[in-house]
């Protein structure tokens, strides 16, 4: 007997209506799948909620005091732009404030509110990469996303997710995002662009951090092979911003020391590759010194890595480039904060705000790592139908999955430990501090500044502590009851 081939099969009308997808998408391997994939992406989010339920003190500490002169002027009708623009530290924090001056008029500045709004942008800058890398890689399966949202929910980062003022980061991180994901749709149209560079601006003068957008947005529009205008539009406006940001600007202002980086320059070496291995918070002692900055050093190599095995040239495909990305802002954070910073030694380098965006180095190489070889480039994506790079050795991107595999689950397992570790003493901390900003006439100089803002003085705390008890700030409410009109 002659086997008949499949195209000379008749179609039948229940042919036609089957599902396309393989059965096996149905079974209940598949189903198991998806409850996982549905908590791997649920569970981190509510435990980081939870994590700031439990542990957010409503109090104002550090820099936050100086959001009550902002508040201040708010409240008398004289808030002008430049009070808004003023440098904070080495920071423009312009788009913070009117976040800020929202919360003061709708909450009057409840700081546990706060850290609730910093963990929803959070959350959306998560979602922003996740999507911006999945469009471009449609067959990775939505699971293999599940430990970008742990790692980046992470309680490592316990410092800017419990307290209030660090909101300006997290909104430069969700402008970040929401940047790539502009760029680096397929078709991108000058109006995208321009949606792009209005994010970058968000970004920008949100923190000084926010300039490293600029260049992670240029290495994007390089690998898309976009056109020559458009990246002469990019360039031209971070020039823009850049000159804008740095008018007036006081280079003393704040906690910087550039000549230290420069003079010292294995303290600095040390401080740039401790900062990136305080990825899992280990406490900060001699003992620990050697394994956090040789874990920094592996985190480094696997990212050069996975950019080498990914390649430096053109990618009109697949989702690698949005980790290139992730990798240039968190290793310039990184040189950003050595060459302010490094003055402070090693216990400067492990301070726990700094980790959330130390993580993106790590979450880049591994969107790197999981993304899929293609063997050939659409035609209409980058031109002319052409052929991928030869792979690498497979030993090499071997190393480099276990490597980085490796150091997630020891990020993931050190991180929730040593950040409720962590958490519960800086609750205790701030719990102290309600206590002294509550007692200011019968508590000393000396514990007034070190319980609630160790780089200003007893007098201009207790200034500002009478300003917020008069405009009924939340953390004084239950003194002075609600606020009258």
């Amino acid at each position: 007997m002659t086997d008949l081939s499949a195209e000379s099969q008749p179609v039948t009308d229940e042919d036609e209506n089957a599902d396309p997808r393989p059965a096996a998408s149905h079974g209940p391997v598949a189903r198991l799948v998806a409850v996982v994939t549905v908590i791997g992406f649920t569970v981190p989010v509510a435990a980081y909620f939870w994590f700031i339920g439990h542990f957010g003190v409503n109090v104002i500490v550090g820099d936050q005091w100086d959001d009550v002169t902002v508040i201040r002027h708010s409240y008398a009708g004289t808030l002008t732009f430049a009070t808004l623009w003023t440098q904070h530290n080495e920071n423009r924090i312009l788009f913070p404030n009117l976040i800020m001056l929202v919360l003061a008029h709708t909450t009057h500045l409840d700081v546990v509110t706060e850290e609730y709004v910093s963990g929803v942008l959070l959350v959306a800058a998560i979602g922003c990469v996740i999507w911006a890398h999945k469009r471009r890689s449609p067959a990775i399966p939505w699971i293999a996303y599940c430990p970008v949202a742990i790692v980046m929910l992470s309680f490592v980062q316990y410092e800017n997710s419990l307290w209030g003022f660090q909101l300006a980061w997290y909104l430069v991180l969700l402008a970040i995002a929401a940047a790539i994901v502009a760029i680096d749709r397929v078709d991108l149209t000058p109006w995208m662009l321009g949606a792009a560079i209005g994010l970058a601006v968000i970004a920008s003068f949100s923190s000084l951090q926010g300039l490293l957008v600029w260049p992670a947005g240029l290495v994007l529009l390089a690998y898309r092979q976009r056109p020559r205008s458009f990246r002469t539009w990019w360039i031209v406006a971070a020039g823009i911003t850049v000159i804008l940001y740095f008018i007036g600007f006081n280079s003393h202002q704040g906690e910087t020391n550039h000549l230290y980086a420069i003079e010292h320059p294995l303290n600095t070496i040390a401080f740039f590759f401790y900062a990136i291995g305080d990825v899992t918070g280990a406490p900060h002692h001699a003992g620990t010194a050697p394994w956090v900055i040789a874990l920094g050093v592996v985190i480094v190599a696997l990212a050069i890595g996975a950019i080498v095995d990914h390649g430096l040239r053109p990618t009109p495909e697949g989702g690698g480039p949005v980790g290139v990305a992730l990798i240039c802002v968190g290793l310039g954070f990184d040189v950003l904060i050595t060459l302010g910073r490094a003055k402070f030694g090693l216990n400067g380098a492990g301070q726990s705000r700094y980790t959330t965006f130390d993580l993106l180095t790590l979450v880049g190489a591994y969107l790197l790592v999981i993304q899929p070889r293609l063997a050939n480039a659409p035609a209409g994506l980058g031109g002319a139908h052409r052929r991928s790079r030869p792979p690498a050795s497979p030993s090499f991107v071997r190393l480099l999955r276990v490597g980085i595999t490796v150091a997630m689950a020891l990020q993931i397992g050190f991180g929730i430990s040593n950040g409720l570790t962590a958490a519960h003493l800086q609750q205790e901390y701030q719990r102290k501090a309600i206590t002294v900003a509550t007692h200011l006439s019968t508590t000393p100089n000396a514990e007034v500044s070190y319980s609630l803002y160790v780089f200003q003085p007893a007098s201009f705390i207790r200034r500002q502590a009478h300003t917020a008890q008069r405009l009924h700030l939340s953390m004084y409410h239950h003194l002075t009851g609600p606020p009258h009109g």
